[in-house]
């Protein structure tokens, strides 16, 4: 019998151990506060378009936010609920947080390669060890256009 209730206990404090883990990393992704990394530094240029508005993080071409302007359900005057002017399709709210090396956001990329007959692969991110990308002169129809060499070197 005390040997059960050993047991209990114990299980008992591993979930709760498991708990406060689980609860604290939401808190701070990564086991990380919230404070300002180096992808940042360059700053973010915004575009618009109707429907979208895209806020782009200069130094890695990736999305700080991409919102959406005008949501289709709007709530009826005085029922349903009520929805902001905009809804975004990132966690914004995060970007400071995330702003460090091994955090993805839209537009990064993976890319794992192997030639013919080896077993061997390589592997490339652009999210793991992050350096400023190069602007490129854009084309028409082009928003964005960055040489990502610095962070697929291999």
């Amino acid at each position: 019998m005390c040997v059960f209730n050993k047991a209990k206990r114990l299980a008992g404090v591993g979930f709760l151990l498991v708990a406060t883990v689980s609860v604290s990393a939401q808190w701070y992704p990564a086991g990380r506060e919230s404070k300002l990394g180096p992808l940042l530094d360059q700053g973010l240029v915004r575009y618009e378009t109707p429907e979208l508005a895209l806020r782009l993080v200069r130094s890695s071409g990736t999305a700080a936010a991409l919102e959406a302007k005008n949501p289709e359900f709007k709530a009826q005057e005085g029922r349903g609920p009520r929805l902001k002017e905009t809804f975004d399709f990132t966690p914004a709210e995060l970007l400071a947080a995330r702003s460090t090396d091994g955090y993805y956001h839209l537009g990064d990329l993976d890319l794992r390669l192997r030639e013919a007959g080896s077993a061997e692969w390589r592997g490339y991110s652009t999210a793991l060890e992050r350096h400023p990308v190069k602007a490129l002169p854009t084309v028409s129809g082009e928003l964005e256009r960055d040489d990502l060499k610095p962070n697929i070197a291999g």
